[in-house]
């Protein structure tokens, strides 16, 4: 939480734990004001590593505001309080804004957590703070992102909300100086900012992209095969090309047609005929020649089916079940 002012001022920091005993000095969380000289003003700071849990919900901190600077009167302006994630905090207090170039994303979890802390001209106002964490998980703009397979940036962030409690000056102002054991004549009493998370439940939320390379090439997938299933409907199959990308590339496609071509040729790889005589005008060892010859054929177009077209291992191994039974 960063606090910044016109004026001079100093923050008491005291803490109340369960099972609520009693309030214990906290300012080891608090970075001094200092001047910054380009904005005018005073920055500082309550910096902790608080974690929120079941066993720290009910942790009250009490951060009191006491302005230090005799000119300072109730009609000034009133001071700024700025709240941030502690995991990712980039608030720089020189600049009293955030570092480098922050994303839409950042400047809108920043400015919705700033506040002004008003000063009433009779009455002493302790800001009730409560609050909730979230993960934000941002995906990286990198090709994998694109591609379906995102890298996440981690940016926890905190929701909060205030309400004003004011109460009388004077009756504020004793339980101030009682509890500090210090005197408040040459300081002013401005205010408290008391806070509490509101929920020991973290939020996590994951950026998605619903466009991705992967996404449209399921899309043209799937106008493709409704196509396709809608030609088959009307035409039928057609068909069957045993001819793939695969098989039309290199460096597969001189070894496929090699393999293709041997299975269709005969061993002496001559150029092969068929007798178109009349039988009886054959001899006997002609025609047992051209039967040959019909055999060997029709053996190359079984094997190009068995291997190309047609599986029939299904086929094979339900006649194998058959001849077993058929034994037994």
């Amino acid at each position: 939480m960063y606090f910044s002012y016109d004026h001079n001022f100093t923050i008491f920091c005291s803490i109340l734990e369960s099972p609520f005993v009693e309030y214990r000095d906290c300012s080891e969380y608090i970075i001094a004001p200092i001047y910054i000289p380009d904005s005018l003003s005073y920055s500082g700071a309550f910096l902790s590593n608080y974690i929120v849990n079941s066993d720290t919900r009910n942790t009250v901190f009490d951060l009191d505001i006491v302005i230090t600077d005799p000119s300072y009167n109730v009609s000034d302006e009133a001071i700024v309080m700025s709240a941030l994630d502690s995991e990712y905090d980039n608030y720089n207090m020189y600049l009293e804004d955030l570092d480098g170039t922050p994303t839409p994303f950042e400047r809108s979890a920043f400015e919705k957590n700033q506040y002004h802390l008003g000063q009433p001209q009779n009455d002493r106002i302790t800001y009730l703070w409560s609050f909730s964490r979230t993960i934000r998980n941002t995906m990286i703009p990198n090709i994998l992102s694109y591609l379906g397979r995102p890298t996440y940036k981690r940016m926890p962030y905190i929701e909060s909300n205030i309400e004003p409690l004011p109460f009388p000056a004077a009756y504020f102002n004793n339980i101030f100086a009682n509890s500090n054991n210090i005197s408040i004549t040459n300081v002013s009493y401005y205010g408290r900012v008391r806070f509490f998370p509101g929920t020991p439940i973290t939020k996590e939320e994951t950026e998605q992209r619903n466009k991705t390379v992967l996404s449209l090439l399921g899309i043209l997938g799937g106008i493709w095969s409704a196509l396709t299933a809608f030609y088959i409907f009307l035409f039928g199959l057609g068909l069957i090309s045993p001819w793939g990308f695969v098989q039309r590339s290199r460096p597969f496609k001189r070894q496929y047609q090699q393999s293709l071509l041997n299975s269709q040729s005969d061993k002496s790889n001559e150029k092969e005929y068929l007798i178109t005589e009349e039988p009886e005008n054959l001899s006997i060892q002609k025609r047992l020649d051209d039967l040959e010859k019909r055999v060997e054929r029709l053996e190359r177009i079984n094997n190009y089916y068995r291997e190309y077209i047609i599986d029939t291992s299904f086929i094979t191994s339900i006649k194998s079940d058959s001849s077993l039974l058929d034994t037994a």
